[in-house]
């Protein structure tokens, strides 16, 4: 059995076809023969396969992905709109409630100051009848 030129320098060979520097004179760098050319091409098949697979996994989960981040932050939105609504009106409770007290504790200060003068005038009229009174004294 004579023994096969592993490299013959003109024709082209299947390692060739990886090789970018080589060129192809007869033209078969798209022919594959063989089982390894059949190999070479399930391989291809199957990482094409795969690769649609991965790609229809990756679009469906960043479409759930994104979809659920989209509805969270509207719920967000909503829920925050909800706490500011809130917030004003305990702003205004908290405001009416701070002018009552205000307001009170004026008519108060106001009711402390006619009842002291009120003491008042009653302390000088009891002292004027105590003074009537000794004046009115056999003594005098």
């Amino acid at each position: 059995m004579p023994g096969k030129q592993l490299l013959k320098p003109i024709q082209w060979k299947y390692c060739d076809y990886f090789w970018a520097d080589k060129k192809d004179p007869q033209g078969n760098g798209t022919m594959e023969e063989g089982s390894l050319g059949e190999a070479w091409v399930q391989v291809k098949k199957s990482l094409t396969d795969e690769e649609e697979v991965h790609l229809k996994f990756s679009t469906k989960h960043h479409r759930e992905i994104e979809k659920s981040l989209i509805n969270f932050c509207e719920d967000f939105k909503k829920d925050m709109k909800k706490c500011d609504h809130h917030n004003a009106d305990l702003c205004k409770q908290l405001t009416s409630c701070y002018t009552f007290v205000g307001n009170t504790q004026k008519a108060l200060t106001e009711w402390q100051r006619d009842v002291e003068m009120k003491t008042q005038q009653l302390e000088i009229k009891l002292s004027n009848k105590k003074e009537d009174k000794h004046g009115e004294s056999p003594t005098g």
